[in-house]
């Protein structure tokens, strides 16, 4: 006869595992000796490798008992469950691993398809002198746009590393980067929107019937939109300018609704900043939306 010390020991098993089965019913328990310990024979031991061939086959202790008296036919029904039940874990962990994997790149909050083409917007971005701070800026901005609008982000990308070919938008790019330290009544803020504004004509830029169809959530929309002027820090002191007043102020006087993601938005043809604001001063006191939803007022002053 076995002590359960010796029965774990034969059966590769643990006592605390031994005792475990007995509390759910799956060892009977062993009569006791005279001193009262458990005695253990030959057949706890063909039960206990038949309960760690089929654990170890990853069959939950709850079914082990089906299992050693199930026909073959349910046999074979119950492993086959089993076998997809692993495969679809198996399939998460793989996931997972690749998910773990991504963290160990540059820039590991991207998709994996944006990281090559991102690269390259942020290479070109720093030979041409833009600061490191609308860099971190912009990055954070891609994260934003491929989180709330994963199948724009092809068209988004296309269109940015074409503008950045164009040497009129990347001067424009530079500038509004360094309108960031311009005090809000910089001169040179006017001429700047101006300029932004003739460049977005010339270019006309078409939003095209999938980008369109996605302005519907406006919320979203507006969220990537005006992520860098919402992003931009704010000072400490009462008459202290906040950092990026000259940038801010850019980009109200400017903003419409964008046609494309990156640092020049668009406007829609006809549609100056001061006739959006007077249509929707003339909307809000009507009580109303402004007719058209693409022809807003964005250049409070």
């Amino acid at each position: 006869m076995l002590s359960i010390s010796r029965l774990a020991e034969y059966a590769g098993t643990t006592v605390r595992a031994i005792r475990h089965y007995h509390q759910i019913g799956l060892l009977p328990e062993p009569p006791r000796d005279a001193s009262g310990y458990r005695s253990y024979g030959a057949q706890a031991v063909v039960d206990l490798a038949r309960i760690r061939i089929l654990a170890d086959a990853g069959v939950p202790l709850r079914k082990i008992n089906e299992f050693t008296h199930a026909s073959p036919a349910v046999l074979r029904a119950e492993v086959a469950e089993i076998d997809r039940n692993l495969r679809a874990q198996i399939r998460r962990l793989q996931a997972t691993r690749k998910a773990l994997a991504s963290l160990a790149t540059d820039e590991p909050f991207l998709p994996p398809e944006l990281l090559t083409v991102h690269a390259e917007i942020q290479r070109r971005a720093a030979e041409a002198g833009v600061s490191p701070r609308t860099l971190d800026m912009e990055r954070e901005g891609w994260i934003l746009a491929s989180t709330l609008y994963p199948e724009l982000m092809e068209q988004w990308v296309e269109t940015q590393m074409r503008l950045m070919s164009d040497p009129a938008y990347m001067e424009l790019y530079l500038l509004t980067d360094q309108a960031y330290d311009w005090a809000a009544d910089d001169p040179r803020i006017e001429d700047l929107a101006r300029r932004t504004v003739d460049f977005v004509k010339r270019s006309g830029f078409s939003p095209g019937e999938q980008e369109a169809a996605h302005r519907e959530d406006e919320i979203a929309y507006g969220l990537v939109t005006s992520y860098r002027v919402a992003g931009l820090g704010r000072g400490d002191g009462a008459d202290q300018e906040p950092p990026g007043s000259g940038m801010s102020r850019v980009s109200r006087v400017t903003r419409p609704v964008p046609r494309v993601r990156g640092g020049v938005g668009g406007f829609r043809r006809g549609c100056t900043p001061a006739a959006a604001a007077r249509r929707a001063r003339s909307a809000r006191r009507r009580r109303r939306r402004p007719a058209d939803p693409q022809c807003r007022a964005t250049c409070r002053r």
